[in-house]
């Protein structure tokens, strides 16, 4: 079993090494939903955690009109010139200016947060105004089977689960996205993956 204490720092992206079926499959899903947020033609695009290879960037690049990736290590050797790669912790703030983009996506990001709430606050502060975070995370009933899943099947990345620093439900994100400055009302929540995952749509 591999010891991992979530307090420590990672020093990896997701996907910077080989994953799993399941976890291919897994991180579909969530793509698919967050297609399903928002139109992103011609739109100016910030995907935060956006993971090595910057794959859901890559899957719309030919709707957009500019993109960020931004992970704490990316593959910067080999991507399309039209996006732009930004190296950072996102525990430490995100390098855009304020209200800059209309669509910031964080896809089972903040989980593995030390600072979830300042990283929402980075987001607000990035967005323009009417500007949209989509956004997925575990669910608190995620929690369980994802363990089983990691610890005691293997077929999905015990390193990332033990990662997971929170779980969270709708009243919880609500709540945290609140303090961030979104208001209730542009907050929009709702459960996908039998209910293991939660799916956020929240407008500046």
């Amino acid at each position: 079993m591999i010891v991992w204490n979530n307090t420590e720092e990672r020093e990896t992206s997701f996907w910077q090494k080989n994953l799993s079926f399941v976890d291919k499959v897994i991180y579909s899903m969530r793509l698919s939903r967050i297609f399903s947020g928002a139109d992103f033609s011609n739109k100016i695009v910030a995907d935060t955690g956006s993971w090595y290879n910057f794959l859901f960037l890559r899957a719309i690049a030919d709707r957009i009109q500019k993109w960020y990736a931004v992970d704490r290590v990316l593959n910067i050797k080999n991507h399309p010139d039209t996006i732009e790669t930004i190296e950072s912790d996102l525990n430490e703030g995100i390098s855009l200016e304020s209200d800059s983009l209309d669509i910031v996506t964080s896809m089972a990001i903040l989980e593995h947060l030390h600072t979830p709430e300042q990283y929402l606050k980075e987001i607000y502060r990035i967005l323009k105004p009417q500007g949209t975070l989509i956004m997925t995370v575990p669910s608190v009933y995620a929690k369980p089977v994802l363990e089983f899943l990691a610890y005691r099947l293997g077929v999905i990345s015990e390193v990332e689960i033990r990662d997971h620093k929170e779980y969270y439900d709708r009243s919880k994100l609500k709540d945290i996205l609140k303090r961030a400055g979104f208001s209730e009302e542009n907050i929009r929540h709702s459960y996908f993956q039998f209910g293991m995952n939660n799916f956020v749509v929240a407008v500046k």
